[in-house]
């Protein structure tokens, strides 16, 4: 990440906190956060602002806002109910990224391309190409080798897990899975450095 904005979102601050944006709303309706509206009415947070509001709240919070910008996360997975499952658990734990889907290796080819994405939250066993031959080509493009890739899968037989590993698959998580675990797991992959750690003031 390189770009620091001036300004956060709520979402932004959300995020940090690991809180909702209905949240930080109300924080800033009870004036305990500073923020001031754009001429569109949406609210806006000074860096200087949201440190002091950390210092006093001792807040914990997980991404570092200062090199804060919004995170992209593709999930390519033929089960459109487990594609469900993983979108709602990232944008209830980071309501300021951005999730997209893709059902099969093709699509997700595709959608890199266009949406460019952060980290990549993949199945293995899929129509057309399977997450092997995903992995291959991500990591193989210069213009795309820095993507982040952690395996989903239900099928860890066959030495799938080592194989994909060795495609360029960054770490993996076996179905079912523990949300608690899935969401660790992208912390890591994202690089959020913890900014600090203390009970709500």
């Amino acid at each position: 990440m390189s770009t620091q904005r001036k300004e956060l979102t709520t979402g932004d601050v959300a995020t940090c906190c690991h809180v909702t944006i209905p949240t930080v709303c109300n924080w800033i309706n009870h004036r305990k956060l500073l923020a001031y509206r754009t001429p569109g009415g949406h609210y806006r947070i000074c860096r200087e602002d949201f440190m002091a509001f950390l210092k006093h709240y001792a807040l914990p919070v997980t991404v570092d806002f200062l090199t804060l910008e919004r995170r992209k996360i593709l999930v390519v997975d033929d089960e459109p109910d487990v594609v469900e499952l993983v979108i709602d658990l990232l944008k209830s734990r980071f309501p300021a990224f951005a999730c997209a889907s893709a059902a099969n290796g093709y699509e997700a080819g595709f959608t890199v391309a266009t949406f460019k994405p952060d980290l990549l939250l993949l199945d293995l066993v899929m129509p057309h190409m399977d997450g092997f031959a995903v992995c291959r080509q991500i990591k193989a493009s210069p213009r795309t080798s820095g993507i982040k890739i952690l395996i989903l899968t239900g099928h860890p037989e066959n030495q799938n897990i080592e194989r994909a590993l060795a495609c360029g698959a960054d770490d993996y998580l076996l179905k079912p899975f523990d949300a608690d675990v899935l969401i660790a797991k992208v912390v890591t992959l994202l690089k959020e450095d913890t900014v600090g750690e203390a009970r709500i003031g």
